[in-house]
């Protein structure tokens, strides 16, 4: 495949990544409006489908052919956001009653989809300079 073309598909499963996250971020503020929560298990799987489909497009854009600052900024953006998620978990945990199963369902993914492709795009990152570095060294 041309690299005009992979970067193409990486930058639009980006954009695609971006909107299914902001998708399922404005779902979980639709849910948890509500005082008190009352929303089921299924509402919490249709957010975690939607979280999944998006960290499926950010991991084929971060192997596709994202450039080093690029892929910085997602990892900067996405430590901000767990970061956030993660003190939500853990201020909502704290005698509220609306933490139950269901409300650990929605957040959850939340925490967790932005370590994952921190993970990947550091491990991408550590790759290309190990394939660099060989590469100048046979020059």
């Amino acid at each position: 495949m041309k690299k005009s073309i992979k970067g193409a598909i990486s930058y639009i499963s980006l954009v695609i990544g971006l909107f299914l996250l902001f998708i399922a971020f404005l779902y979980y503020l639709i849910i948890t409006s509500d005082i008190p929560v009352s929303f089921t298990l299924a509402e919490s799987k249709v957010a975690q489908g939607t979280i999944l489909a998006s960290t499926i497009a950010f991991l084929l854009s971060s192997l596709l052919n994202l450039n080093k600052k690029v892929r910085t900024i997602l990892i900067g953006i996405l430590s901000i956001s767990f970061i956030i998620n993660l003190s939500h978990l853990t201020t909502a945990s704290r005698g509220a009653e609306y933490f139950t199963l269901e409300f650990v369902h929605l957040i959850l993914p939340f925490v967790i989809q932005p370590v994952l492709i921190i993970f990947v795009n550091i491990l991408v990152i550590i790759n290309n300079r190990k394939r660099g570095k060989e590469y100048f060294r046979t020059q």
